[in-house]
């Protein structure tokens, strides 16, 4: 149930069908297969490498902390002292990366050909920390949550449960640069950043929530319409305002950003629920944000 062959496959399955056949030169055509073609013919440590330069394809959660001391990076981090298995670290220019795997845990009920049992089910999920000046950015990989795609036909699941999660991670990374490096890390009210990418034309909301004088308005468009787009007058009322979750559509005709995002603006959290069509597009619209708040 959790050989290194099979959360190898797992953690492949986080990535588009289509890039891993191009990245790894399968001649397969289906997932399974091109999954199977690809640990037949490559090792552990190759298919690391390969989540090393491609993680920012995968489908993310973003968490963005403001830190009130900025961050000094002496020495490399150990996987011990950090809790995560680490794949990669670098210091270029002011700005700080780490590349690896949180495990996720889930425990799951189920009956196959020998009766009722519990298993636990482990993922590898990609995780990627970036800290800029003074902003600690934490991308975790969404990861498929229905185990029933990772059991055969003749398994039967009856309810599963997590037991470790996103939060785990996020806890443990935020423990661990506080005690280290006293950084004071909170969330990050990114109202400032989204309002000036906002104004710019740059996006347009799709669903909204944002607070009025003494309540709570919750906005969502009908068919194609974007709300500045269709209420100028509101939107500008909208801006003097905080802003809290809400879909954004991205409105340049170019690849610099993916066609939409959540956010929830007071809390700094992201969620990026297709794939990236191109490498930077997740990194472009944070720094975008971050830049600007």
């Amino acid at each position: 149930m959790n050989s290194i062959p099979l959360l190898l496959s797992r953690l492949l399955r986080l990535f588009p069908v289509n890039h891993l056949k191009d990245k790894f030169e399968s001649e397969e055509r289906l997932q399974d297969n091109i999954i199977g073609d690809i640990l037949l013919k490559n090792n552990q440590q190759g298919i690391n490498d390969f989540v090393v330069d491609n993680i920012d394809f995968t489908k993310k959660s973003v968490h963005v902390y403001s830190i009130k001391n900025k961050y000094q990076h002496k020495q490399n981090i150990s996987s011990n002292d950090l809790g995560l298995e680490i794949l990669s670290q670098t210091s270029a220019n002011g700005v700080f990366s780490l590349i690896g795997y949180h495990k996720l845990k889930y425990d799951a009920i189920i009956y196959d050909q020998t009766g009722k049992k519990t298993v636990s089910i482990f993922f590898k999920q990609p995780i990627k920390i970036v800290i800029d000046k003074f902003y600690l950015i934490i991308e975790l990989t969404k990861v498929e949550t229905n185990l029933k795609a990772y059991f055969t036909n003749d398994i039967d699941l009856v309810s599963s449960k997590r037991v470790i999660d996103d939060t785990h991670g996020i806890h443990a990374i935020l423990t661990y640069f506080d005690s280290q490096f006293k950084i004071r890390p909170s969330k990050a009210d990114i109202n400032k950043g989204i309002k000036f990418l906002w104004k710019n034309d740059i996006i347009d909301g799709k669903e909204l929530a944002y607070r009025k004088t003494s309540s709570r308005t919750k906005e969502i468009m009908d068919g194609e319409e974007l709300f500045k787009n269709k209420y100028p007058v509101e939107y500008k009322d909208i801006m003097k305002n905080p802003i809290e979750s809400c879909i954004f559509r991205y409105l340049l005709e170019n690849d610099d950003f993916p066609s939409h995002f959540t956010c929830d603006v007071s809390s700094g959290v992201l969620s990026f629920t297709i794939y990236p069509k191109a490498v930077n597009q997740i990194s472009n619209v944070i720094n975008e944000i971050i830049k600007n708040n």
